[in-house]
């Protein structure tokens, strides 16, 4: 192969990832136009601070929007991690028996998770379980 033919594949290539890239990202814009709302909580500020961070966690966790028919619960709590004192956790327990990916389902159910969200909006979730499901694939 000589350096013309690699540096066209190499060219395709590019375009190739950036087309996917393009056509990916426009693939769950649904998940920011959100239908969910957390009603339990702690207390009703709890679930006032939960509400109002959603729309951020969604976009970083959007399987908490598409699969949430497959949690038990969702809660909003008070964060209990440190650095995160001021803000909220939104607990969510997966069924045990559920209809997820089979990818996600056989690391996931029954697993207690909890995203919480600091004050400036940093998002941290603990379980590898957990963040399968927020991504939408086994992490």
């Amino acid at each position: 192969m000589d350096a013309n033919t690699k540096k066209m594949m190499t060219a395709f290539a590019v375009i190739a990832l950036v087309l996917l890239v393009i056509i990916s990202a426009g693939k769950d814009t649904d998940a920011t136009n959100t239908e969910l709302t957390i009603t339990a909580g702690d207390t009703p500020e709890m679930i006032d601070r939960a509400n109002a961070v959603l729309p951020v966690v969604i976009k970083a966790c959007p399987g908490i929007k598409k699969y949430q028919s497959e949690f038990e619960f969702i809660r909003a709590e008070s964060a209990q991690l440190i650095d995160f004192e001021d803000g909220v956790a939104i607990h969510f327990l997966v069924k045990t028996n559920n209809n997820l990916p089979t990818s996600i389902q056989r690391y996931s159910a029954g697993h207690n998770c909890w995203i919480t969200v600091s004050k400036n909006l940093r998002i941290d979730i603990a379980k590898r379980a957990c963040n399968s499901v927020c991504i939408g694939h086994k992490f």
